[in-house]
């Protein structure tokens, strides 16, 4: 898993959009997706990270207040419990985990 930066060229120097160690459950993440939708301007931005072979997280980032804020987050497991022989599609439901 890497740490996710985005950068902003602006005429007065290097602006800081991202800084995925920034926050409570900031770290690196694997996967990196920039979405169709739009938010303020700006392209929203999904990232994934690995928990186990079978567990992930995805952050989805929308652009408020001047920089990229986490807007929601998902955990996405291919053989939850009672499952050993794993799922054809990932279950995936709203929230991850540490959330309070």
């Amino acid at each position: 898993n890497c740490i996710v930066l985005v950068l902003r060229n602006t005429p007065t120097g290097i602006q800081l959009l991202l800084d995925s160690r920034a926050g409570e459950y900031g770290g690196g993440f694997e996967k990196i997706r920039v979405l169709d939708t739009v938010t303020n301007g700006f392209r929203d931005i999904a990232l994934a990270s690995h928990i186990s072979a079978s567990d992930r997280t995805i952050e989805v980032f929308r652009f408020t207040g001047g920089q990229y804020r986490r807007s929601s987050c998902y955990y996405s497991t291919w053989q939850p419990a009672g499952h050993p022989e794993g799922l054809k599609q990932p279950e995936i439901s709203i929230g991850c985990t540490g959330e309070k």
